[in-house]
């Protein structure tokens, strides 16, 4: 068995990539904008109270500004934290990849330069995003687009996934 995949590795995958390794950094992003925005909030309800007691209306309205401004932000959390992984995902380059999977493992080609990985090397796998993201061993990663099974009589995307777990690759579901 000799099967080649030819695929370009874009942002979607890179962005697939950067969930799968990943997967609880939103909740901790969350987590310290809720913290930041505690601090905040507390300071703004003293700054209430003084701006009260001594009858600066017009500072006690900067202050409740403040106070909505903050929470607004807090509100916002997860679309800006969209962004920042977005952001993060278009920063490379999109590259072409030409995968062979054989019986002794994965051999890619990109921008010239051939890597093996033996199936002893692959430590394990997951999907994110429309994307098969390979483990491998020494801290390297092979992205591997749905897309790229699609129309495949000779090794469909189940096919795929059935040959890691006869070579004991185990799968992952939340992180890797």
């Amino acid at each position: 068995m000799s099967i080649v995949l030819e695929y370009t590795v874009g942002a979607a995958e890179r962005r697939a990539l950067y969930d799968a390794i990943n997967p609880a950094l939103f909740p901790q992003y969350r987590g310290v904008r809720i913290g930041e925005a505690a601090v905040s909030l507390i300071a703004v309800a003293f700054g209430l109270y003084a701006a009260q007691q001594a009858k600066l209306l017009a500072v006690a309205a900067v202050i409740g500004g403040v106070g909505l401004y903050h929470v607004a932000q807090l509100l916002q959390a997860r679309r800006q934290f969209e962004a920042i992984a977005q952001a993060s995902a278009l920063a490379g380059e999109d590259r072409q990849v030409r995968l062979t999977v054989d019986e002794a493992g994965l051999r890619e080609l990109c921008d010239g330069i051939e890597s093996f990985a033996p199936w002893s090397a692959v430590r394990s796998f997951t999907d994110a995003r429309d994307t098969l993201v390979l483990k491998l061993a020494g801290g390297l990663w092979a992205l591997v687009p749905h897309a790229a099974f699609e129309g495949r009589d000779d090794l469909p995307l189940p096919a795929f996934r059935d040959l890691l777990a006869r070579k004991a690759i185990p799968g992952r579901s939340a992180s890797l």
